[in-house]
């Protein structure tokens, strides 16, 4: 292939850039905006916003939140998007606890059927976190204390892995072959 043909090809791939920040002065728009990559948007620029206000972030998270009940979005959508919202905006502990009250008390406000998807999510979580204390439990039981380094890496699985994992506690014989099955697994 000569440099011209691939010069031609490499022109069919031009992409526009976008700058999120460019989208501040047009917040408004954002709101009324039916897009729910609108929302999206949104939810990044408070994060820039209020990263070290938590409290307020909490209050920002809320808001994106009433947003989406508001916006006519089909169930799955309002799912996917507070589930996005929930992942994309962090909080400490204590503001996330209060920031999921807050959500329940408002989706009974606003007569939203998706409490019980909101709720559905946090028994995920709560699932994964038992997962994790049982598989955590195992490990110790079978070979010892737990160190920091090795939680982290079974935080990082997903719901699937961590199972998988509790099944190869039966079969693992030492601490090397567990942290070798976990950086192939991280990997993926």
């Amino acid at each position: 292939m000569s440099f011209n043909s691939i010069e031609q090809h490499l022109e069919l791939y031009n992409y526009p850039l976008i700058k999120l920040l460019d989208y501040w002065p047009r917040w408004t728009d954002l709101e009324q905006d039916p897009n729910p990559f609108a929302l999206v948007v949104m939810a990044h620029l408070k994060i820039l916003q209020l990263k070290r206000r938590p409290i307020e972030l909490k209050e920002a998270k809320l808001e994106l939140v009433r947003l989406l009940f508001t916006r006519g979005y089909s169930r799955e959508y309002v799912v996917k998007l507070l589930r996005f919202i929930i992942w994309l905006v962090k909080l400490p502990p204590i503001l996330e606890a209060e920031f999921r009250q807050d959500v329940k008390r408002l989706t009974e406000e606003v007569k939203m059927p998706y409490v019980t998807s909101f709720e559905l999510l946090a028994k995920e979580e709560g699932k994964q976190e038992g997962m994790l204390t049982l598989t955590v439990t195992l490990l110790e039981q079978r070979f010892g204390k737990v160190g920091p380094e090795l939680r982290q890496q079974l935080e990082a699985l997903k719901a699937g892995q961590l199972q998988e994992s509790g099944k190869r506690l039966l079969s693992l014989a030492s601490w090397e072959e567990l942290t070798n099955w976990l950086q192939k697994t991280n990997e993926l």
